[in-house]
């Protein structure tokens, strides 16, 4: 026969390990919602999109109006190496001679705008302009977004 004494000390044994998993708990929701937090006000240093596939690096640069944008710098990078570097004129339009296949990024920077860099890949690149991309700059300090830059079937305009 059991004593009252002994349901008692399981009684507590019982409660001391919930309290336990209750304490744990509690310090990982704390955790969690701290780095969720933080995380949330934090600025991005990656921009995460799927970067599109082109045959040739061409395209017009614009402002959130859809206006084309003047003066602005293009550089295409492979890595850390600069490939090619232009600077539109007044349609906004860039076109590069690119001719080896591979990952490139696009970096955009004018004054006024927020300093702009795409990642793209060339694949099976050819002479033609058929598809070209339109790149929006915003207004500001650094952008990047994944809807900001994409592929038209535009061609861009005959000189």
């Amino acid at each position: 026969m059991r004593t009252p004494g002994y349901v008692n000390h399981t009684c507590q044994l019982t409660m001391q390990g919930m309290n336990a998993i209750a304490r744990r708990t509690i310090r990982l929701g704390v955790a969690a919602a701290f780095v969720l937090l933080t995380a949330v006000h934090l600025p991005a240093d990656v921009c995460v999109y799927k970067s599109p596939k082109v045959r040739r690096i061409c395209g017009i640069i614009v402002d959130s109006q859809g206006v084309a944008v003047p003066d602005v710098v293009v550089t295409i990078l492979k890595g850390a190496t600069t490939v090619a570097t232009s600077t539109t004129a007044d349609p906004g339009e860039f076109n590069f001679d690119v001719v080896e296949p591979g990952k490139y990024e696009l970096d955009a920077m004018a004054p006024g705008f927020k300093h702009a860099r795409y990642q793209l890949t060339l694949s099976r690149p050819n002479r033609s302009c058929k598809n070209a991309l339109r790149v929006q700059m915003e207004v500001g300090g650094v952008h990047c977004e994944g809807d900001t830059i994409r592929e038209t079937k535009k061609p861009l305009s005959r000189k």
